[in-house]
């Protein structure tokens, strides 16, 4: 009993379902042949062929008409109109009413409001409004070009979606995916997988993201890149404003310059091409190449700001740096390319060997890709620790630092020097030798002082080690900073 009357409800399902699927209604042809005998199954129309079916008209130049199955085969100038804003024409067409099912083949055209698409052949779902297509299309857009294998159009949604080699082509950019939406409305096109933007010059990739072809604003995401002649930009995320010429890139920044040999990080880096300017302004370390070797220097902010003649870069508060062979510390800093040049400014110090060095601003100079002078202006301090009683140390209003292959060569000593150096023979404290000349120059072997030079004859006293007092031991300004002195680069990126 259960079973027969299964089988009742699935037929009265099944004749509701056939009931419910219109037959397609003919509306005009101006000639209609049939052969009942030969072709029992169709009518063929010709000449002005319009039918009409799920709210749905087409025309044609002539067809064949399968009332039983409900089906049509039409031939020449196809033209399908849904609504007013869809208007899809060809060359042959096989319409499926049972399922509102339309395959358009030859030179389709598929019109809306804003686009349209051109490929061989198209499947249009009528009843759910898709379109197909799967070998190749083209889509003309507001002045731009879409191309891809295959995809799909959501007509209600006004979305399309593009599946392999797809290509978008306009005046001003260019985009290579696999895989992207397009919302035709608000001309957003939606990224997914490998993708690359060519823009002002620019080559940015990205394997997920959005880009805005009508306010060329893009949102990318994961792997994402830009590049151009000067500069490569790593980052989590990128924000890329075209107008405004201005981007911004999230987390696990990296910027490297192709052209001065720098490396930038950061975790917040904004750039602003107008003013060629590039912000960090959280966590930055900045990295300098020269000669196999890298200086690491890290801030609270960082101001890269390059022309045509140079690029300066500013490292602003709480600045650390770090190269095998010199550390130091220094509330700011700033790099210019042009001059080769680091400037280091409000209590800088830094480190050499063993050799502690001071003053109210320091500049390194650079010479291919190694440091070759070091300029000490005003109240400068020279300080090398023998053990933690005594020191020796060398004072002076300016000094100019001189280096080979990286080390201490000699020192100049300009106007009012001063020096306290302790004597020894066999490793035995012997005294302690204080020097007042207007101008000396001390020379250095094996990172040591090894001899000493003056223009004037200098005032000299030599204190017996067990005589020396607490006072005579430092000179004036005295200070030694070993405490804050950075010991490996982990001290500079590792936090």
């Amino acid at each position: 009993m259960r079973i027969l009357s299964l089988i009742f409800l699935i037929a009265i399902c099944l004749s509701t379902k056939a009931q419910e699927v219109q037959q397609i209604k003919i509306i005009n042809t101006d000639n209609t042949f049939i052969n009942g005998k030969i072709h029992p199954d169709y009518w063929r129309l010709i000449g002005n062929v319009i039918f009409e079916h799920n709210k749905t008209t087409m025309k044609c130049d002539s067809a064949y008409h399968y009332s039983k199955t409900n089906k049509i085969i039409a031939f020449d100038n196809i033209r399908i109109n849904k609504g007013d804003s869809i208007i899809l024409t060809g060359k042959r067409l096989n319409y499926d009413a049972n399922i509102s099912y339309a395959t358009i083949s030859g030179n389709v055209n598929f019109k809306t409001k804003s686009n349209t698409l051109k490929t061989k052949e198209i499947n249009f779902n009528i009843e759910e409004d898709l379109v197909y297509f799967k070998n190749y299309g083209e889509i003309i857009d507001n002045e731009k070009k879409i191309i891809s294998k295959k995809g799909y159009y959501q007509i209600k949604k006004q979305i399309y979606t593009f599946e392999e080699s797809v290509i978008v082509e306009a005046k001003d950019y260019t985009i290579n995916t696999e895989n992207m939406k397009y919302n035709s409305l608000n001309e957003e096109n939606i990224l997914n997988g490998p993708s690359k933007i060519l823009i002002d010059n620019k080559i940015i990739y990205c394997e997920k993201g959005i880009f805005n072809s009508k306010k060329k604003i893009a949102f990318l995401s994961k792997k994402t890149k830009i590049e151009d002649k000067k500069r490569l930009i790593f980052a989590d995320s990128i924000f890329y404003d075209k107008k405004n010429k201005y981007a911004q890139a999230f987390y696990n920044v990296k910027i490297i310059d192709t052209i001065n040999n720098f490396n930038v990080f950061g975790e917040n880096a904004e750039m602003y091409e107008k003013e060629n300017k590039i912000v960090i302004s959280e966590k930055p370390i900045l990295c300098l190449i020269f000669d196999k070797d890298s200086l690491f220097s890290r801030g609270d902010k960082l101001i890269n700001i390059n022309n045509e003649k140079e690029r300066v870069i500013q490292l602003f508060h709480n600045v650390k740096f770090f190269k095998s062979d010199l550390s130091g510390i220094c509330d700011s800093i700033v790099y210019s390319s042009k001059d080769s040049l680091i400037s280091m400014f409000h209590q800088p110090f830094i480190w050499m060997d063993d050799y502690q060095i001071s003053s109210d601003s320091i500049k390194l100079l650079f010479y291919n890709k190694k440091i070759d002078k070091i300029y000490l202006k005003s109240n400068p301090l020279i300080v090398s620790k023998i053990d933690s009683l005594d020191y020796n140390q060398i004072k002076g209003k300016k000094m100019i630092g001189f280096l080979e292959k990286n080390k201490l060569n000699k020192i100049n000593v300009l106007s009012n020097g001063e020096s306290i150096y302790h004597l020894r023979e066999d490793e035995k404290k012997i005294g302690l030798n204080y020097i007042q000349s207007t101008n000396l120059t001390l020379y250095f072997k094996n990172s040591k002082i090894n001899n000493v030079t003056y223009k004037e004859i200098p005032n000299s006293i030599t204190t017996p080690y067990k005589d020396i007092s607490d006072k005579q031991r430092f000179l004036n300004d005295f200070f030694w900073n070993n405490k804050n002195r950075p010991k490996n680069l982990l001290e500079i990126i590792g936090s």
